[in-house]
């Protein structure tokens, strides 16, 4: 994968935003335009309050603030109203017993905390002292129990006196202001939410994904910098564009796809663009691995084939490989002629597009068996040699393991004994971090 060097549109914020916008008002898929409207808000969210999505806490009831702790002024329905916090410090208020005080000490007797530490069924707290087998400490110092929390009379070495650093509770006592209240970390997340989003289209809009290693390949996502519908939309405009000027319109074109997430979408959205455009179109009707993809390029005469394919990246990726009618992968200068054109394409949702067209044919069976014919024949050069050999298989969770076992039959070969934990199609790659079998530990499995 490479990326464009072309700046954004603009060089300020907001040049960003109104770029990242109308790329969203073009994109055709909702899951990506969900993406930048995520972003959008969390940047234009003003620091110091919560967007209506955010799980940041709610506004106070009256008398207490957003986590519930007292304010001194109680309401009518505040729970710290009865003289204790509901974080375990005393209030020196009221003496009515507190069912949803967390077992604090507050100086009276009284029933004790169903919901306290200590297991087993609730007992009667004597004053000053913890419930016995609560696996609280014992008995508490003057002015507080052991634990640190307040009963009313502080005492010379409570923390709670001239900490400043607790959690915003009320202490009943008149004291320096918490520094960390919640609404200074409302707006903190705020902030810190707005940096990361602002960086993220900062990202997503540094340029666009440009064709490099046979193709397009990048992070899934939305924008002009990520694999997603709209970039394979303008990429497949752009190849229809580059095929009729070298006098190919209306040939066929093949088009396949791997067991990642999103292929099969975007080898649909490719095969709705080409038709449109004139292109007769055959489409796997399965993911197939992409030697298959190339080898019928050759096999049916087309002029050109896309793989929708990320190879060996991570799990995030997804990629969009271009094979020319020769059945190899694109070289310079046509990667860079087809670039050109891609540039040139306008708005996405003005791209024509025939999904239902009856140029878009599809392919299967009939595509592999003749693979699987080739592959045995190109291979088989002393059809009258031993071929009792035991081989290991994984396909690392990609899609070429029941086209490997065909050929191997075909060619009388015993069947190779595939990695049963790799040997099914899974987009997310669970026993690798890459399904490169260069990388380290990729192969792990199939040496055990």
């Amino acid at each position: 994968m490479t990326t464009s060097a072309a700046p954004p549109s603009g060089t300020d914020d907001d040049a960003l935003l109104t770029q990242a916008r109308a790329w969203r008002d073009d994109d055709p898929d909702p899951e990506t335009r969900a993406e930048l409207d995520a972003l959008l808000s969390a940047v234009t969210t003003p620091a110091g309050s919560a967007a209506p999505d955010s799980d940041a806490p709610g506004p106070a009831e009256p008398g207490g603030d957003a986590s519930g702790t007292g304010t001194g002024r109680p309401g009518p329905d505040d729970p710290v109203a009865t003289g204790a916090d509901t974080d375990g410090r005393g209030t020196g208020g009221p003496a009515a017993g507190d069912p949803a005080t967390a077992g604090a000490d507050t100086g009276r007797t009284g029933a004790a905390n169903p919901s306290a530490d200590g297991p087993g069924t609730p007992s009667l707290v004597a004053p000053g002292s913890d419930a016995p087998g609560s696996g609280v400490a014992g008995p508490a110092e003057p002015g507080g129990d052991a634990s640190g929390t307040v009963t009313g009379r502080p005492g010379p070495d409570d923390p709670v006196a001239s900490d400043p650093d607790t959690t915003g509770a009320d202490t009943g006592r008149v004291g320096a202001a918490d520094p960390d209240t919640d609404a200074d970390v409302v707006a903190r997340r705020a902030r810190d939410a707005r940096a990361a989003a602002l960086a993220d289209l900062r990202d997503r809009f540094a340029g666009r994904l440009e064709f490099g290693t046979a193709g397009l390949r990048g992070a899934m996502g939305a924008g002009p910098n990520r694999m997603n519908e709209a970039v394979v939309v303008r990429a497949t405009a752009g190849l229809a564009a580059y095929l009729a000027d070298q006098g190919q319109a209306g040939q066929p074109v093949i088009i396949g796809f791997d067991a990642r997430h999103r292929s099969a979408a975007f080898a649909r959205a490719t095969a709705s663009v080409l038709a449109a455009a004139g292109f007769p179109v055959l489409l796997a009707d399965r993911p197939v691995p992409t030697p298959v993809l190339a080898f019928g390029v050759l096999h049916r005469g087309c002029c050109a084939g896309v793989q929708v394919t990320a190879s060996h990246n991570p799990p995030a990726d997804n990629g969009y490989k271009v094979y020319l009618g020769d059945g190899a992968q694109i070289v310079p200068p046509a990667d860079a002629e087809i670039s050109a054109r891609i540039d040139a394409v306008g708005r996405v949702s003005e791209v024509p597009r025939d999904p239902a067209s009856s140029l878009i044919t599809p392919v299967g069976d009939d595509l592999v068996a003749a693979y699987v014919e080739g592959a045995v024949a190109t291979a088989l050069r002393a059809p009258d040699r031993p071929r009792d050999v035991g081989v290991v298989y994984t396909p690392l969770h990609g899609v070429g393991r029941d086209v490997v076992v065909r050929v191997f039959g075909a060619a009388g070969f015993p069947a190779p004994e595939v990695v049963p934990e790799q040997g099914d199609p899974d987009p997310n790659f669970p026993t690798v971090a890459f399904p490169n079998p260069e990388e380290p530990g990729a192969l792990d499995l199939a040496l055990a």
